[in-house]
């Protein structure tokens, strides 16, 4: 893959955006004054307008046609999608320290960074999802989905570099007048893009295992819920008990042989992934509800104690240490199954056909490059998720109980 990116000139296009916000940042060596605050708003809205139009006609539009087999609900993925990258980035926002322009308080955790720091990454935070969708669009474009063309790739590359330019000049020239150099002001505008071509890149990369990382998103959610249902329905637990006792019991290979039949190789390993962790989350939901305190609980009733307090103060602390303890477990369970499903179906562009490649060949330096990239994701996916679990706000640390 890296062969084609270098080849046809697709690196190009990842660099574009980061090229948009070098000109921009540019301009404090030309300018000698601030912005006007009207010239400076209506070039936040000319981005915005830009924005706007990229991710409808780039984005939202191709995603609906890759859909088209679903009929009238055609936008549901993109939708589902849409509304996840919204979550992702109040996430961020929540979770990276950062100051906007024309701001007095800083949002986020508390932080012993500077000014200058903060300003610059709030710029850069809004940045990190623009990279994303470029690397998507070239990810869907270099596996051979005919609704994302070259062209479509480029124009949003270019759509975003065009946007990019204001951006660029805004960080610039405010740092400036904060009181940096004007090299320093270029230099942090110019930081403040390159996470969009590194961002593209490693989306591009890791296009793969994008796949089995989403049903285990899936399967997680819906392992909490049937897990939830359980516990407050206990005919829904008796219900459930036969169905997910067979899915930890029947073999990988058996589903995937299965799987391989009815749905075909390219969802191969979404499936895969998802009946195997589907079951991991479900029981330990289910048996971490069941350990709470009863007689916390007949406290609760005695006082009338709320249910969202409930919840916080005696449920999630019983919860969370079992959900840390089976995510450790699914997590990689997830990848490696996914992987086991690719090797089999051997969809394009995966991991798992580099690896029956590699074994076909007798190519044991491509094997080990290649099963060193899935522990390297299996970590680092691992870490992001124990991190999204620690901030979960609790009545009790479930980190001693872990320990």
């Amino acid at each position: 893959m890296l062969n084609q990116l270098l080849d046809g000139g697709l690196l190009l296009g990842l660099l574009l955006p980061l090229f948009g916000t070098t000109l921009g940042a540019g301009c404090v060596f030309f300018l000698k004054r601030q912005i006007h605050p009207l010239v400076q708003k209506a070039l936040l809205g000319f981005a915005s307008g830009v924005m706007v139009a990229a991710a409808v006609w780039s984005l939202l539009i191709p995603a609906m046609d890759q859909s088209a087999h679903l009929g009238r609900l055609a936008f549901l993925p993109a939708a589902v999608g849409f509304l996840l990258g919204m979550a992702f980035l109040l996430l961020m926002d929540q979770l990276v320290p950062h100051l906007h322009l024309g701001s007095e308080k800083a949002e986020g955790p508390n932080s012993s960074f500077k000014r200058l720091t903060m300003l610059v990454l709030a710029v850069t935070l809004h940045n990190i999802p623009e990279g994303m969708a470029v690397g998507v669009v070239f990810a869907g474009m270099l596996t051979g989905h005919g609704e994302i063309t070259l062209t479509g790739a480029f124009a949003l590359s270019i759509g975003i570099a065009i946007q990019n330019f204001p951006e660029g000049a805004i960080i610039s020239l405010p740092l400036k007048s904060e009181g940096a150099s004007r090299g320093r002001a270029f230099l942090y505008g110019l930081l403040s893009g390159v996470v969009e071509p590194a961002g593209a890149l490693l989306t591009i990369l890791l296009a793969s295992q994008i796949a089995p990382a989403l049903p285990y998103l899936l399967a997680f959610a819906a392992g909490l819920l049937l897990g939830t249902a359980a516990f407050r329905l206990p005919f829904l637990n008796e219900l459930l008990s036969p169905v997910i006792a067979l899915m930890k019991s029947i073999p990988v290979a058996s589903f995937v042989i299965l799987a391989l039949i009815w749905i075909g190789s390219e969802n191969l390993c979404i499936f895969i992934s998802f009946l195997v962790v589907l079951p991991m989350i479900y029981v330990n939901t289910l048996a971490g509800l069941a350990s709470t305190d009863p007689k916390l609980l007949e406290m609760a009733d005695v006082f009338a104690v709320p249910f969202l307090r409930r919840i916080r103060f005696l449920y999630l602390p019983a919860l969370l240490p079992y959900l840390v303890s089976s995510c450790r477990v699914a997590l990689g369970m997830s990848i490696k199954s996914g992987v086991a499903a690719e090797v089999i179906g051997t969809p394009a562009w995966s991991i798992g056909k580099q690896l029956y490649l590699s074994k076909t060949w007798l190519d044991t330096s491509s094997l080990f490059a290649w099963t060193l990239v899935i522990i390297a994701v299996s970590a680092v996916f691992e870490r992001a998720v124990l991190f999204l679990l620690d901030r979960i706000p609790c009545g009790t640390p479930y980190k001693e109980e872990v320990k």
